[in-house]
């Protein structure tokens, strides 16, 4: 009968520590769980902080941009007006007879051609939205990279100048380099690759860049889980909603070859999710 008391004991002595190990590894791994939630969400502050900070930068660019074509505006009326003045001198001086049709029809074109100008440049500053464009990177050894632009906004996300949309449903698929998105991506970047000439062609080593309107802040974080095969290798920038991008113009060869890869990586996601339904 001791006997048994002393393994009651001991059994029970054993216990109590395998759940106090358990506890402690529990408290561990949770830990460890906040700890990386800490630093996604550092990292995003950071991001966000950086981008604000050349959102500034790009506003003060288009203040003096604005101030040129204001300028040039400026100096089409003052040439106009000084055309018109010699016309009226021409036309109220005693040696208006002795000008020749000849110089009056080229004066009258000069002036039609001034007018024609100083309209033009009213229509960019007053009725349409400038284009802006996005500069590619430059690195610190001065060699310029090709960007693929990836356009995120209220629409979702788009490959540019292409014009290719990712639906919503492209980035619900299991995690890896297999997304449409990436696969898109990895097609441009051999489509450039076979066509560069020498070790210094841009097409060499493309980027993606993420060009990121306010509406577009949850498709940016979508298209960025999608390119995390890239790694630290894409960039990003802040647009505002109704800024005008003025993309390359679009190589139908390059969309081709981004659909075909986009719709094959959809159809194995397809394939992935009829696998893992039920009664498969």
């Amino acid at each position: 009968m001791g006997a048994l008391l002393v393994l009651l004991v001991l059994f029970g002595h054993s216990i109590g520590q395998q759940d106090e190990s358990k506890a402690v590894e529990q408290a561990m791994q949770m830990e460890a769980e906040l700890q990386e939630r800490v630093e996604s969400l550092s990292w995003r502050l950071e991001q966000l902080k950086d981008m604000r900070s050349k959102t500034n930068d790009e506003l003060e660019t288009l203040r003096l941009q604005l101030a040129g074509i204001e300028e040039n505006s400026r100096s089409l009326s003052e040439e106009l007006k000084n055309l018109q003045e010699v016309r009226e001198n021409l036309l109220n001086t005693e040696a208006v007879a002795a000008v020749t049709s000849d110089e009056l029809r080229k004066l009258e074109i000069e002036l039609a051609s001034a007018r024609e100008s100083l309209d033009e440049a009213r229509k960019e500053k007053d009725s349409h939205p400038p284009a802006y464009a996005v500069i590619p990177y430059e690195g610190s050894s001065g060699t310029h990279r090709r960007p693929l632009f990836i356009e995120c906004c209220l629409d979702g996300v788009f490959l540019q100048p292409e014009g290719i949309r990712l639906n919503p449903e492209d980035f619900e698929g299991p995690p890896g380099p297999g997304n449409p998105l990436a696969s898109g991506l990895r097609a441009a970047r051999e489509y450039f690759a076979r066509q560069s000439v020498s070790a210094d062609d841009p097409g060499l080593r493309p980027y993606p860049l993420l060009l990121v309107r306010p509406s577009g802040v949850m498709a940016y974080y979508a298209a960025r889980d999608a390119i995390a095969s890239w790694g630290s290798d894409f960039g990003y920038q802040l647009i505002e909603e109704e800024w005008r991008l003025a993309f390359p113009e679009k190589d139908l060869a390059l969309r081709d070859i981004e659909l075909q890869a986009i719709n094959e990586a959809r159809e194995r996601l397809q394939g992935v999710g009829q696998t893992r339904s039920p009664g498969r």
